[in-house]
């Protein structure tokens, strides 16, 4: 996989120009006088595309206008009905390698490591804390794979790593998964570290994390990574969603259940 990082720029830099900073001045401007946000789910599609394509890198530098506007304007996808199962879910096969090794600390404080999930599928993604905006939509999908596996006796474990730079500590952790959507998930793991912990996991994932240091608008890439009980990457898969112009993200409940359905189709094949 290429290389990832997460990027949270200075204005404050030496080696900013003159440009540059009349750059920043305008968009502080812009910024003041409350224009209309840019939707958030193309920064999302574009950073799911970085990781499964392995472009790496980060994505924008000042991308996000985060004020909202006075009335919330859906993002819509139309002809996603009409999409093959593999388009919908956004499915990339991956050359059968072992998953690079991940471990960190869980929602409990204990010590965990990905090889302790060997002998069962594996579904690993990447959300930040608290668990907001993309993150409910994965969720919930994630819930769906979870039920349509029971259905077929097979059990899975789930593996979440923090993708927010501003909130590591396992108190934020535990926070986000004891409350909201988290606490429908049946075996889920919660993992966070120090900044120096998660970043080579970020990398070695093709996650791209971009933390815009004005607004503290955060982006990272919405993957769920595929691993077969012997621990091989498999599958790629690119979570979706609409998004207001409040900021606030939301799928049809259909199209929720069809991704989900979609996960838990993938992950069976991959264990027959």
């Amino acid at each position: 996989m290429g290389q990832a990082a997460w990027r949270h720029d200075e204005l404050s830099d030496p080696g900013t120009s003159l440009t540059e900073v009349e750059e920043h001045e305008r968009r502080a401007s812009l910024f003041a006088s409350g224009p209309p946000r840019i939707p958030r789910k193309t920064i999302w599609i574009t950073l799911a595309f970085a990781a499964v394509f392995g472009i790496g890198g980060a994505f924008a530098d000042h991308s996000f206008n985060v004020q909202p506007a006075a009335s919330p304007t859906p993002v819509t996808h139309a002809g996603s009905e009409h999409q093959t199962l593999a388009q919908f879910v956004g499915l990339k096969p991956l050359t059968a390698r072992i998953a690079p090794a991940i471990s960190l600390t869980d929602q409990n404080d204990d010590a965990f490591s990905l090889a302790q999930d060997l002998g069962r599928p594996t579904l690993l993604t990447f959300l930040g804390t608290p668990c907001s905006e993309l993150c409910p939509v994965i969720v919930q999908e994630i819930h769906q794979a979870e039920i349509d596996l029971r259905r077929a006796h097979l059990s899975i474990a789930v593996t979440i790593v923090n993708a927010n730079p501003q909130q590591l500590s396992p108190r934020a952790v535990s926070a986000a998964y004891g409350k909201g959507p988290l606490t429908t998930l049946q075996d889920a793991s919660f993992l966070t570290g120090t900044l120096a912990q998660l970043e080579p996991v970020w990398k070695d994932y093709d996650v791209t994390i971009d933390l815009d240091p004005t607004t503290h608008a955060l982006a990272y890439t919405s993957v769920i990574y595929l691993i077969t009980p012997s621990g091989k990457l498999h599958d790629a898969l690119t979570p979706f969603a609409d998004e207001s112009f409040t900021g606030s993200a939301s799928l049809p409940q259909e199209e929720i259940n069809r991704f989900g359905s979609g996960i838990a189709t993938y992950v069976m094949g991959m264990t027959r």
